[in-house]
């Protein structure tokens, strides 16, 4: 594989996507949102004090807000909020089959627990809250399995296949001497020609070198193949400054995953809250400029001064002196601007930039005063619905693929059981998750249910022949479908097959109370000898089997 086509295609995903046009909006968005990771048009010196060129600051916190309340939605901490299952319900009901995946969403949600995935998810969605694009890399881990690293839309390129989804991805790193070596090691470098690095090394010295990490669908890939340079994914170690491959490898599954709050037309980055509100912001931003012009004006007013020359020293500070020919002893001017209705339009902007970041529908109880919990409950599942698009496609294009590959790293470090037989012939899974984002949807099922009940229950009181309508309801299900939609915990219930014993045992324990109280009263008509059972009672049916 040739060093110099790597490096073509690390420029043409930039010319394909005019990633020009979107770093000049990225710039404008982290300068509002985002300040701390504001250098993708600007060159900052590390460490260096970023210069405060807004006035307000309510974009930071919305964006904040909305990644920590989206993050907590869709990953509620302490909970298995993935749970992986067959797709074929057959096999899913197998009693080895249940209990595998049961141990498998128990012991993959432990390893992220134990990993980095909470601090580098919850970076991520700060990206996308902000830029519309973000993008995690996942890799093995010796001690935790999997790790996983939030990397800034600014060091990436991305390609799309025909159906519109990411399947190529360029990576742009900056490495120090010390870096290239400890990373690509002495042959590799002297292969790609950069032996100066080596060099630099033993002299303590530190250059940085660019390095393109491009991970792409092999061309060439054979499933018969098993060796590192025959995966499904292609991934090669460019250095920019030679041409020269550096590392040579491959992934079975992209360990890339871009996500995208939203696209337009033939877009290939994703548009997010803040470009929704870039006008608003900057109209917010010049009203708060205007009420501190004018909270300093009412506070300390300007000095108005007799001038023997010309009119001078016109200003709108607070306490400046203007001086002009005509007049008096000094005075003071009256204040000018209106602070409290400022204030006010001032106030109406603010809270336009926070729901557009949704922070609303993560404070509900904020508006859903004087309400039932019922009320409470069914309004934050409607509300929680215009979340549903992305959070579907969040789910389909980083958490689904992310969890299939800690899935197989998972497995290929021995931490998951071993595969049931009539699973092996059937190696399959599908991830269904129970955060309240994905339950938002699934609560208008239970809702459904419950309304059409009722209203068949208020049918019945009237026309009787409605009752028998209920002889169509799986109460099995309907119990279960709700319990799972309300977010209850699944292993409170007990098996299908314990529920039927449960019933069975019940069935019987019944038939003998009933068998019990009927020789009862056959013993009891005996002993008083002057009645007899009644016509067709248990208690006859006893005595005619006695031969009474």
């Amino acid at each position: 594989m040739d060093g110099s086509s790597n490096c073509r295609m690390w420029d043409e995903l930039g010319e394909i996507s005019q990633i020009e046009n979107w770093k000049t909006l990225w710039q404008e968005c982290t300068d509002w949102a985002l300040p701390r990771k504001d250098n993708i048009l600007k060159v900052n010196v590390e460490g260096l004090e970023k210069p405060v060129q807004r006035m307000i600051d309510v974009c930071i916190e919305a964006n904040y807000n909305f990644a920590t309340g989206f993050f907590s939605r869709m990953f509620p901490a302490g909970n298995i909020w993935g749970k992986f299952k067959h797709p074929d319900p057959d096999i899913n009901s197998d009693e080895m089959v249940a209990e595998y995946f049961e141990l498998v969403s128990r012991e993959i949600h432990s390893i992220l627990t134990e990993s980095n995935f909470t601090q580098e998810m919850q970076e991520s969605l700060v990206d996308i809250g902000c830029l519309g694009t973000n993008c995690v890399y996942v890799e093995e881990d010796d001690d935790d399995v999997v790790s996983f690293r939030s990397l800034s839309v600014n060091n990436i390129r991305i390609g799309l296949n025909h159906k519109g989804r990411v399947d190529t991805v360029g990576r742009e790193l900056e490495l120090n001497s010390r870096q290239m070596l400890q990373k690509f090691g002495e042959d590799a470098l002297k292969e790609a020609g950069l032996d100066q690095v080596i060099a630099q090394v033993n002299m303590q010295k530190n250059e940085k070198y660019t390095v393109y990490h491009m991970v792409f669908p092999r061309q060439d890939f054979d499933s018969m193949q098993t060796n590192s340079t025959n995966k499904r994914f292609a991934s090669t170690y460019t250095a920019k400054k030679t041409k020269k491959i550096l590392k040579e490898g491959g992934y079975d599954l992209l360990p890339y995953f871009v996500g995208r709050f939203a696209t337009g037309n033939d877009e290939t980055y994703g548009r997010s809250p803040m470009m929704n509100i870039l006008g608003t912001t900057r109209r917010t931003n010049a009203i708060y400029r205007s009420l501190i012009t004018i909270a300093e004006l009412n506070a300390g007013p300007q000095w108005l001064v007799i001038d023997d020359d010309s009119t001078q020293g016109l200003s709108n500070r607070a306490n400046a002196i203007i001086r002009h020919r005509v007049g008096q002893e000094p005075k003071r001017l009256d204040s000018n601007g209106n602070p409290a209705l400022a204030n006010e339009i001032y106030e109406a902007h603010n809270e336009d930039i926070k729901r557009a970041f949704f922070n609303h529908l993560f404070r509900p109880l904020d508006d859903y005063r004087n309400m039932t919990a019922h009320e409470v409950q069914q309004r934050m599942s409607t509300d929680l619905m215009s979340l549903t698009p992305f959070a579907s496609r969040y789910y389909d294009e980083v958490v689904t693929p992310m969890l299939t590959l800690v899935f197989k790293y998972a497995q290929k470090s021995g931490r998951l059981p071993d595969m049931p037989p009539v699973l092996a012939e059937n190696p399959n899974f599908k991830i269904e998750y129970v955060g309240q984002l994905s339950l938002a949807t699934m609560s208008f099922e239970t809702s459904g249910t419950f309304s059409t009940l009722n209203m068949f229950a208020e049918v019945a009181q009237f026309v009787p022949a409605a009752q028998l309508a209920f002889d169509n309801v799986d109460w099995d299900s309907v119990l279960r479908t709700t319990w799972y939609n309300q977010n209850a915990s699944m292993s409170s219930l007990n098996s299908a097959e314990d529920v039927e014993e449960t019933r069975d045992a019940r069935a019987q324990q019944e038939a003998q109370a009933q068998q019990q109280a009927a020789m009862g009263e056959a013993a009891q008509a005996y002993a008083m000898g002057t009645k007899a059972p009644e016509e067709g009672s248990a208690s006859q049916a006893l005595v005619q089997q006695a031969g009474g």
